[in-house]
């Protein structure tokens, strides 16, 4: 399979064939029941496993996402007589958040239903008028979660990489993304995507009590904290401690897990005001352990797990 994968990717008709896919075939998975829709994209991902189909695979040309999940997958679980079959979900997730994004453009009875723990503690940040950080990860559905703060009235600001409009990305991808943050963004209550480095804008928004998401699940920065993350010892990224402590906002953290039939789960972790803390970077561990504990129990619902290979 690998063989015939690299003579599609050569060929460029993977290109075509993800065109078509997200051009045609995931648009359409709007207009049926949430549990068809579900099978579908479950039947989506598990072809864009067999082809293996990634944004980032497509854009390089060169097939070698599966196998980098592979071996990230093999160094994270204890027990691997089941590697394949979290690969093979791996990539079933991935269909399913990309599915969800689409969701946001108008999907009548979507979610069925959205259930929290400890959403108090963000509603109390945002009572008092403070900015909150809220880191999450590539994992399970976090796009969707995102839009759901907009739901309960908090103003959303999501951090995103520009290297999705990088010129080597193929236009119907990059027509995705534009789409898909499009489509959340009628849901962040006011709340906009904003790239990474537009630090001046970020500031601006924490100082006006907002909401801004941050997902820091990617550690191959050359400095940063040094974070225990998915049993490994790594360097965590800073910006948001050295922001959080800059703006004087609380630090939180949040995942949002797929149970099925269009119901989902959000888990807050009760937020810290940063300038308050005696040890701000143990308080960035303590989040990022709550990411990696959740995290550990579903790793193939990593959709980015392969950059565990990167770590350092």
């Amino acid at each position: 399979m690998n063989r015939i994968n690299r003579f599609l990717y050569k060929c460029k008709l993977t290109k075509c064939i993800d065109y078509m896919d997200f051009t045609f075939l995931l648009p359409s998975f709007r207009y049926f029941p949430t549990n068809v829709s579900e099978r579908l994209s479950k039947y989506r991902g598990m072809m864009r496993y067999l082809l293996d189909m990634d944004w980032r695979s497509v854009s390089i040309g060169y097939p070698h996402i599966r196998e980098d999940t592979r071996n990230a997958l093999a160094l994270i679980m204890n027990d691997r007589t089941d590697l394949e079959r979290k690969v093979v979900k791996r990539f079933i997730h991935q269909s399913r958040e990309e599915m969800e994004a689409l969701f946001f453009q108008g999907k009548e009875g979507w979610p069925n239903k959205v259930l929290y723990e400890n959403l108090e503690s963000f509603l109390s940040v945002k009572e008092q008028g403070h900015g909150l950080i809220v880191l999450g990860a590539h994992y399970d559905s976090c796009g969707a979660g995102a839009a759901f703060f907009g739901k309960q009235g908090f103003t959303v600001n999501i951090l995103f990489d520009e290297i999705v409009y990088d010129p080597r990305v193929p236009q119907h991808i990059q027509r995705f993304f534009k789409t898909k943050y499009g489509n959340i963004g009628k849901y962040l209550n006011g709340g906009e995507f904003i790239p990474k480095k537009n630090l001046k804008e970020i500031y601006s928004r924490l100082s006006r009590g907002e909401m801004v998401i941050a997902l820091s699940d990617v550690m191959n920065l050359p400095q940063g904290v040094k974070v225990r993350f998915m049993n490994r010892e790594c360097i965590a990224p800073s910006g948001a401690l050295r922001i959080s402590l800059k703006t004087n906002s609380y630090l939180g953290a949040f995942a949002t897990l797929h149970e099925g039939s269009g119901v989902y789960r959000t888990i807050c972790a009760p937020p810290t005001l940063m300038a308050g803390a005696k040890d701000p970077e143990e308080i960035l561990r303590k989040y990022l352990t709550f990411l990696s504990d959740i995290m550990l129990q579903s790793p193939e619902r990593w959709w980015a797990c392969d950059k565990f290979l990167e770590f350092k």
